[in-house]
């Protein structure tokens, strides 16, 4: 079960998406926001080679400045800041925000170690997306990741679950089962397979932990093209994808179901 959600920050524009599902499950869950600023270390290397010069037209020389750089990122990081500061107080959530600066890479997958739940903070591409979430994978870092592509925005459609086994279904649930207790929108379990036929026992899963609108269907056999379509139609305002799941095992899919949707993604690791 998480112990707080890790929101990852840079550049200069949030994925406000991510961050409005990200502080809505931490409210939920009553689990703190860790709000990590990753500096962009290759930008600041970059800086200090002849190739980012910009010769004038009197054969002056104008380049990125190292201290220029510096300070622009500073704004962007306490405009940052001040963001996580008035999300986490209208939530009535506690939250902590730090920079990191040196071993960028190493130190932030040193967060992500336990089964938390990891927000995608930064405005990126579908692609730039998937490429953080496999690194993440292979570092073995465990728990989730909330991701909302480029189309995304914060909805007020159903939490979308699609389970394509039993047991994925028994080892994802347990992220999601403090949040489910104040989850006021309709749960739609989209099942692939034999899983249908557990209904019931689905049912009994959330029996003790959710008390709003639950919807079960499905369909016989993984289908990308009606899959994509059924999570159109229902609207969604969340997708989470079990552990396992084919779609997240796929990056083509992953990447279509990231640009074609406006809702974010929980994908588990």
């Amino acid at each position: 079960m998480a112990e707080q959600i890790i929101l990852k920050l840079g550049g200069r524009c949030p994925n406000k998406a991510a961050l409005s599902v990200g502080f809505q499950m931490a409210k939920g869950a009553s689990l703190p926001i860790r709000a990590l600023y990753l500096e962009n270390e290759q930008l600041l290397k970059a800086s200090r080679f002849s190739f980012s010069k910009e010769v004038g037209l009197c054969g002056s020389r104008r380049g990125f400045e190292l201290h220029e750089l510096k300070k622009e990122n500073k704004i962007a990081m306490r405009a940052l800041e001040r963001e996580v500061r008035r999300r986490s107080t209208a939530a009535r959530i506690e939250a902590d925000f730090l920079t990191i600066t040196e071993n960028v890479s190493a130190q932030f997958h040193s967060y992500c170690d336990r089964d938390n739940i990891i927000v995608m903070g930064e405005h990126l591409s579908a692609r730039q997306l998937t490429r953080d979430y496999m690194h993440l994978k292979e570092s073995n870092c465990s728990g989730g990741v909330l991701m909302a592509g480029p189309r995304a925005s914060a909805g007020s459609g159903p939490l979308v679950l699609l389970v394509h086994s039993y047991d994925a279904w028994k080892d994802g649930l347990d992220m999601l089962r403090d949040y489910l207790q104040t989850f006021e929108q309709t749960v739609v379990l989209l099942c692939i397979g034999d899983v249908l036929e557990r209904e019931e026992e689905l049912r009994n899963d959330l029996e003790a932990d959710f008390y709003g609108d639950l919807v079960v269907y499905g369909m016989k056999r993984m289908d990308q093209s009606r899959l994509l379509w059924e999570i159109g139609h229902l609207k969604t305002g969340l997708l989470y994808l079990l552990p396992g799941c084919p779609l997240a095992a796929e990056k083509d899919g992953f990447e279509v179901l990231l640009n074609l949707f406006r809702c974010p993604l929980l994908v588990a690791l």
